[in-house]
């Protein structure tokens, strides 16, 4: 949570809104805020409230039309007063009503179906062009596929010293082998699911995840004594596969 209050006025020149950008731009890295991971913004309680893909929430007093101004144009949507949704979140949109990757659902400006129209048509857009991971659909191919396999998402997160990973998609087997139901693991982080034990992987995870290439990874985790050969691969950017080729108990 973070705060951040201005006196705010018109900026007219150039070089008053180069500040700004600057100021915001600040802003923004100082809370390891990347715009690719930004849900949605809503203006709440007087604050602007800044949803994150990693379930953190910044709070500031910065205008949602300020921080507009610094996003890329195209990526994100004001689709009513207070409300700015990623486009790369949206997973569609059903009556002037925006349904985000999260579940979350927002209204639309009423009686405007063209704007909602048209915003829906980019949408689809940019998911035939896979610009937006809909993990579930694209790979439940593999929900019944013999060997464990899951997709994971890599973020960085400075403050923690140290990359994080989110479960994007798991297979039946994926959560066989970890006793585990979907609910209990679909887009948790390795700490929430793992606590502290597969830290060790993350620095592996993360190469893949940004740099590409493949490799196989082998773990041995103590608290269940089993010792396991996983197949990495980049899936596409920031995203790393992990199939569990082989296993044995000690």
């Amino acid at each position: 949570m973070c705060y951040n209050k201005l006196n705010y006025r018109k900026f007219k020149t150039n070089k008053e809104m180069k500040i700004m950008r600057e100021i915001l731009s600040r802003f923004l890295h100082k809370n390891h805020v990347q715009e690719k991971n930004i849900k949605y913004i809503i203006r709440e309680d007087g604050l602007t409230k800044i949803y994150l893909a990693d379930d953190r929430i910044i709070e500031t007093y910065h205008t949602i039309k300020s921080l507009k101004d610094v996003m890329t144009e195209g990526e994100f949507l004001n689709v009513g007063k207070g409300l700015l949704l990623s486009v790369a979140y949206i997973e569609d949109i059903d009556h002037g009503v925006y349904i985000m990757s999260d579940g979350r659902e927002f209204h639309g400006r009423k009686r405007n179906f063209s704007e909602h129209a048209q915003n829906k048509a980019l949408i689809k857009a940019k998911h035939s062009k896979g610009s937006v991971p809909s993990m579930a659909s694209d790979y439940a191919i593999l929900d019944k596929m013999p060997i464990p396999f899951a997709i994971l998402e890599v973020m960085e997160l400075t403050e923690r010293n140290f990359p994080e990973f989110y479960f994007r998609y798991c297979n039946e087997e994926f959560l066989k082998y970890h006793n585990c139901t979907m609910e209990e693991i679909l887009n948790k982080s390795h700490l929430e699911f793992f606590g502290m034990a597969m830290t060790h992987l993350l620095a592996a995870f993360a190469d893949i995840a940004f740099n590409g290439g493949n490799r196989l990874i082998h773990n041995y985790r103590e608290d269940n004594r089993r010792d396991s050969t996983m197949h990495c691969f980049q899936l596409r950017e920031n995203f790393c596969a992990v199939a569990v080729v082989s296993w044995q108990y000690k």
